[in-house]
């Protein structure tokens, strides 16, 4: 008797549908929630962010630190380090007070690589939904120039068991992890109902985290975070590296209308004088008569003979000689070849490897971007080999170029980054096949058996060689 096929589905859509399912549920209380607004106020301590992201890898050899600010009038600008932030920040700096309005529940759609987070969260029930933030932050290592940098995008705060992430978003990683409130953070309602927020920032030690693949991802709870990819070291993972604030902005006082009082301008009566005309007396002028009393003197005008004493000496100007040292020009290093393996296709949770040929006293950068030939997303120190692991949804276009000195190679050969769609399929038997699962660093072809309802135990698992 024939049997009825299922249909083709990825492991990823039975994860949304148990997830639509479970909102389904919860759609009608929340139809008349109080969304959280407000204002978060956070300040870095950039002095010991540096010291827990030094570490031996050749992006990180200094540490990285908070290097710009973009507020809420720049959330569609790109973060790339040629366009100016609101405010830069120096490795010194700390307790900033960096302003980030709270998002409304509908927001622009992504533009110029930026990713606004709407709010759905509801103040009196924390564990569901997240909190937009508008503008960003930009991160830097230290002693780089515009050639490495990190894009920490538009923000969201999220709740995981109990434990506050403060997530980025953007068109690479997707949702990650950036920071965590330490344990010990206030958390109430102010006497209008508004949530309100207070604690110490940590890297936190990946657990109870949030991270997913894709562009601008909707955050998944799992474990890789910033703090795995910032290489902080486990002894670093509970330091306070700045301090967050969330409340609710002041209601502005209102301004009395004052009704101005009408100026009433009197005129006084002037009473005229009269006048008196007034007959004038003359007084008689006498005649006198003058007599000369002496013959005037002639003036005499003596002109003085002027002789020189001495012939003046010209000065004579002296331009000094300058002796100019050139410095050695540096020939530009060799375009490098860059090459992937195991290809530039492959499944999510494969170790890729990229490698090119390096030149003694030469530096690399690999660059990337979701466009060919427009990698504008971020840049990193690089050397030869380079291994990744591929995330789920991966679709980015890399290339490297070499520093000698202050002379810049051409960029390598592009090479296009993509993850391949691994579907899950039903076999004749009715059982779900899984084509490729990674496992103990081995691959696996896996076969669950379907009971009919949904529920599956395993059947085989076949090593792929």
């Amino acid at each position: 008797m024939p049997t009825k096929p299922y249909p083709s589905i990825k492991l990823a859509s039975v994860r949304f549908i148990a997830f639509t399912a479970v909102t389904s549920l919860l759609l009608p209380s929340l139809a008349n929630a109080k969304l959280v607004a407000g204002l978060a106020t956070i300040s870095i301590d950039n002095p010991t962010i540096i010291l827990t992201t030094i570490s031996d890898y050749p992006a990180y050899v200094n540490g990285t630190y908070v290097e710009g600010y973009f507020d809420s009038t720049q959330d569609n600008v790109d973060l790339i380090l040629d366009n100016p932030a609101t405010l830069t920040l120096s490795p010194n700096s700390k307790d900033q007070s960096l302003a980030f309005p709270v998002q409304p529940a509908t927001v622009p759609a992504n533009n110029h690589d930026r990713f606004p987070q709407a709010t759905t969260m509801d103040t009196g029930n924390t564990s569901v939904g997240q909190i937009g933030l508008s503008g960003a932050m930009r991160n830097a290592n230290v002693g780089s120039t515009k050639t490495n940098y990190l894009e920490n995008q538009d923000l969201s705060l999220l709740k995981v068991n109990d434990v506050w992430n403060l997530v980025t978003h953007d068109s690479v990683g997707g949702a990650q992890t950036l920071y965590q409130l330490a344990p010990g953070y206030s958390e109430g309602l102010d006497t209008n109902g508004n949530l309100t927020l207070s604690g110490n920032l940590i890297w936190g030690d990946g657990s109870n985290a949030v991270t997913v693949s894709g562009v601008g991802g909707a955050p998944v709870p799992n474990i890789s975070p910033w703090v795995n990819f910032m290489r902080v070291k486990p002894g670093d993972y509970y330091k306070v590296i700045g301090h967050m604030e969330l409340k609710t902005l002041p209601t502005p006082t209102p301004i009395p209308t004052v009704t101005p009082t009408p100026t009433v301008t009197v005129t006084p009566t002037v009473t005229p004088t009269p006048s008196v005309t007034a007959t004038p007396s003359v007084t008689p002028t006498a005649t006198v008569t003058v007599t000369p009393s002496a013959t005037p003197t002639p003036t005499v005008t003596v002109t003085p003979t002027i002789t020189p004493t001495a012939t003046p000496t010209p000065s004579t100007t002296v331009t000094p000689t300058a002796t100019v040292t050139l410095a050695p020009t540096l020939a530009p290093a060799a375009v490098p070849v860059l090459s992937v393996n195991p290809s530039a296709s492959a499944a999510p949770g494969t170790v890729m490897r990229l490698t090119f040929k390096q030149e003694p006293g030469v530096t690399y950068q690999l660059c990337y971007g979701t466009a060919p030939g427009k990698l504008t997303v971020g840049c990193g120190a690089i050397s030869s080999p380079f291994e990744f692991v591929m995330r789920d949804k991966t679709d980015i276009y890399g290339a490297v170029k070499a520093f000698n000195g202050q002379v810049t190679s051409a960029y390598s050969n592009e090479l296009h980054i993509q993850a391949t769609d691994q579907e899950a399929y039903y076999d004749a038997n009715q059982n779900l096949v899984v084509p490729r699962v990674l496992a103990f660093g081995k691959a696996y072809k896996v076969t669950l058996h379907n009971n009919g309802n949904y529920e599956f135990k395993l059947e085989q698992a076949e090593e792929i060689k």
